[in-house]
């Protein structure tokens, strides 16, 4: 049966149309075809611009790739020239230095891992190091930001700084519930952290996807509170009492550190949903309430056995035996009560 009302039997009617506009009537939905598309979608992009601009996110719309670290990921500390340590320091993970040979300060600070002075691991490390440093450099900047990071909040993407960077104050890394956002930050110059600043992650946000790419030097100030990788061409200072969740690596200059804990980040999988789960029995067996006392142990024997002992008990008296067991406990007992038969006669 034809259906009239379809665009095919239309033009068939009509007797007008090729095979091309009749492919393009047929295929596409009639939703898209009216007029004001353009309109509507440019609406959409202006409401979204006003949301984020209300809740001070800034949005990035390119994918960010994050940065492999190879041989340098399991480094908490890694230098070129020295590595130097005043205070109790505490450093979780790796601690590496290449070409230099000098590092100083451990004791009184401590090392939960490997020193690595210019042996063949640091030097692998500094090579990966420079490749790392290359890939977070020429990344394409999903936005542009402003000298000081303070008092915003960033999603995930690419933000570059023509000149130093600095902060004042908190950061905030919104990671939108992914916990694979990457955040690379572009330093042309140097990075200067004030007293208290902090790096705060959220929504999935994690230390080990935060990436600081720095042009020069970079400078932690006292009590900053810091999160992520730094990667600084020439050198890395820790002020008194700031704290590193990430990685301190320095290319070609020292690493300087002042009563610090720096830890290397872990990164956190989701634990896996099991894909079928376990079925529930639909009748479920009905407990007891009161539990079935236990019977009390027998140490007799059974019933089949009792009654040939006493019988065999009995006959031994008639011959005038003790008992069954010392048959011969007195003199008138005989073997011969053993042939007698168990019913008379």
């Amino acid at each position: 049966m034809t259906n009239h009302h379809s665009p095919v039997s239309r033009l068939s009617r009509e007797g007008k149309g090729s095979r091309e506009e009749r492919r393009r009537e047929t295929s596409s939905p009639r939703a898209i075809r009216g007029p004001g598309l353009g309109s509507l979608a440019g609406a959409f992009a202006a409401v979204a611009a006003v949301s984020l601009g209300v809740f001070g996110v800034t949005a990035v719309t390119a994918a960010t790739t994050s940065v492999g670290l190879g041989t340098a990921s399991p480094f908490a500390v890694l230098a070129g020239s020295t590595i130097t340590n005043t205070g109790s320091s505490v450093i979780t993970g790796d601690v590496g230095l290449s070409p230099g040979t000098s590092i100083t300060g451990f004791p009184p600070g401590t090392i939960s891992g490997t020193q690595h002075i210019a042996d063949a691991t640091a030097v692998t490390a500094q090579t990966d190091l420079t490749t790392a440093y290359l890939n977070a450099a020429g990344q394409t900047p999903t936005a542009t930001v402003s000298a000081d990071l303070g008092g915003t909040t960033l999603a995930p993407g690419v933000y570059r700084s023509t000149s130093s960077m600095a902060l004042t104050g908190t950061v905030t890394l919104n990671a939108g519930g992914d916990a694979s956002a990457v955040f690379i930050f572009q330093a042309a110059s140097t990075l200067t952290t004030a007293s208290s600043a902090s790096v705060v992650l959220e929504n999935g946000a994690q230390a080990c996807n935060v990436f600081w790419q720095v042009g020069s030097s970079a400078t932690l100030g006292t009590t900053t509170n810091f999160a992520g990788t730094v990667l600084a061409l020439t050198s890395v200072t820790l002020d008194t009492g700031a704290t590193v969740s990430g990685r301190v690596l320095a290319r070609n200059g020292a690493v300087t550190l002042d009563d610090n804990h720096v830890t290397r980040p872990r990164r956190r999988h989701p634990r896996p949903r099991r894909r079928h789960p376990r079925p529930r029995r639909r009748h479920p067996r009905p407990r007891r309430r009161h539990p079935r006392p236990r019977r009390p142990f027998r140490s007799f024997p059974p019933a089949h056995r009792r009654r040939a002992s006493v019988e065999r008990q009995a006959r031994a008296r008639l011959h005038g035996c003790r008992s069954a067991s010392a048959p011969r406990a007195s003199p008138r007992c005989s073997e011969s009560w053993r042939t007698v038969p168990e019913s008379g006669g």
